[in-house]
C-alpha cells in the first residue's frame, strides 16, 4: 500500500500529541511493509528521524524557518509554501492520503493529492476542536479562537465535500464532532492515544528527584498557570516539594516570570523539551504525573507515565478516558487537586494500588495494533 502523510504544521519546540500519533503510526506502516512518503519540515524530519523512521521515508519542505517569527506567522507562512508547493506535487501512485493535523499546511496539500488521486482514501486527523460558534471556547483568546474556527470550518467543509475519513481523540470528541460538523459518525474513528510499553517501563530511580511532573505544550490549552497555583498551594503544606516542567511553547516567558516573581525557582524546574531516554529518565526519577488542562482530548504524556508506574491526577474532563491509575479532580477544584497531591505524596498504601492500576491500564494501549486499527478503517 502507498501511503502518503502530511506533517508540515510541526513548530520548533512545541511538539504535539498529534505528532506523536502520526509519528508512531507512520512508523509500523513502514514496518508492516507498506510504502510511506512523510512531506514535512526540518523540525518534523529531525523528529521522525528520531523515532526510527529513515530518511529515505522522508520528503523535506523547508519552512522550519519561519518559526522564528512565531507560532501564528509560521503557520501563515507555511500555508502559503505548502499551497504552491501543493500544486506540484507529484506521486506515481498513492492509495491513502494522510493530513496528521487539520491546519492549513496539511489539508491544502492532502487536498491537492486527493484531486491528482480521487481513488485515494484522505484521512483528516483532528484532535482539538472548538464546538463553539466562532470559536468561543478556545483556549487561547477570541482572536485566536476566531482564526482556529475558520481554519476549522474550511478543513471540515472540504473533509465533507471530498468524502474524508476524520480520526479524533475519544468517544466524546466523535459525538461532539459528528454533531457540530455534520459529519457520518461512520466516517470518524476515536483512536484514544497508545504507548509503547516495552520502552516505557516502571523502572524507577533509586532516589525519585521530582515529586511530580507535567509532560506537554507551555500553551493556554494546559492550564500550566492554574497547575503553578495549585503548586504553590502544596508549597504552604510542604515547603520543599518540586514540581518538573518538561516542554515548551508560546506561555514560556510569562510562566518562567510567574515563577520568579512568586520565588517558586526552588520548587519549579524547567527542563526544556525531551523525548525518548531523556523523558523516560525524568519519568522514572518523578512520582507522580500532574496536569490542571481544562481542554484536553487526550493526554499521551500521561500514558507513557502510567506506563512506567506513575499515577495521574487530573482534572475530570469528559474527553478523558482513564477508568484506572488517575485521580480525577472536579474541574476548577485546586484545593482537591492539591489534596490528592498530598495524598500520593504521603499515603504508601494509596500510592502502590495506583501504581499498580496504571500499570495494568497503559498495558492496554498498544501502539502497533492501533495502527492496524486505523489502516484498516481507513481502508475499509
Amino acid at each position: 500500500m502507498h501511503i502518503v502523510a502530511f506533517a508540515n504544521g510541526i513548530h520548533t519546540n512545541t511538539l504535539t500529541g498529534g505528532d506523536k500519533i502520526f509519528v508512531e503510526f507512520c512508523k509500523r506502516w513502514i514496518l508492516a511493509g507498506h510504502h510511506v512518503v512523510i512531506i514535512t519540515n526540518k523540525v518534523g524530519r529531525r523528529y521522525c528521524m528520531r523515532n526510527g523512521i529513515a530518511a529515505s521515508h522522508i520528503l523535506l519542505w523547508r519552512a522550519s524557518w519561519l518559526d522564528r517569527y512565531g507560532v501564528y506567522a509560521a503557520m501563515l507562512g507555511k500555508t502559503v509554501m505548502s499551497f504552491i508547493r501543493g500544486l506540484f506535487l507529484l506521486q506515481k501512485r498513492v492509495d491513502v492520503i494522510f493530513a496528521s493535523s487539520f491546519f492549513f499546511p496539511d489539508i491544502i496539500p492532502a487536498f491537492f493529492l486527493k484531486l491528482r488521486h480521487p481513488h485515494a482514501q484522505l484521512a483528516i486527523a483532528s484532535y482539538l476542536f472548538t464546538a463553539k460558534r466562532l470559536g468561543s471556547d478556545y483556549s487561547g483568546g477570541r482572536l485566536k479562537g476566531l482564526l482556529f474556527y475558520l481554519n476549522e470550518l474550511a478543513s471540515f467543509w472540504l473533509t465533507r465535500r471530498y468524502q474524508g475519513l476524520v480520526l479524533t481523540a475519544s468517544s466524546h470528541d466523535k459525538t461532539q464532532l459528528a454533531r457540530s460538523q455534520r459529519i457520518d459518525p461512520h466516517d470518524i474513528m476515536a483512536i484514544r492515544g497508545a504507548v509503547d510499553t516495552r520502552f516505557f517501563s516502571p523502572q524507577h530511580s533509586e532516589t525519585i528527584r521530582y515529586d511530580a511532573v507535567f509532560v506537554g505544550r507551555f500553551h493556554p490549552q494546559k492550564c500550566i498557570d492554574e497547575l503553578l497555583s495549585i503548586w504553590q498551594m502544596m508549597i504552604v503544606r510542604h515547603a520543599h516539594r518540586i514540581l518538573a516542567l518538561v516542554g515548551d511553547g508560546p506561555l514560556r516567558h510569562k510562566l518562567r516570570t510567574f515563577v520568579l516573581r512568586n520565588n517558586l525557582e526552588n520548587n519549579v524546574f524547567f527542563l526544556g523539551v525531551h523525548d525518548g531516554e531523556e523523558k523516560l529518565e525524568i519519568l522514572r526519577s518523578s512520582r507522580m504525573f500532574v496536569s490542571a488542562s481544562r481542554y484536553d482530548s487526550g493526554n499521551i504524556a500521561l500514558d507513557e507515565a502510567l506506563a512506567c508506574g506513575l499515577p495521574g491526577v487530573v482534572y475530570d474532563l469528559p474527553a478523558l478516558e482513564y477508568p484506572q491509575g488517575v485521580l480525577k479532580i472536579p474541574v476548577g477544584n485546586k484545593r482537591l487537586f492539591a489534596d490528592a497531591i498530598e495524598t500520593l505524596l504521603t499515603d504508601e498504601e494509596t500510592y502502590n494500588r495506583l501504581s499498580k492500576e496504571a500499570r495494568a491500564f497503559a498495558k492496554t494501549l498498544d501502539w502497533d495494533q492501533k495502527a492496524k486499527e486505523v489502516l484498516a478503517f481507513i481502508r475499509r
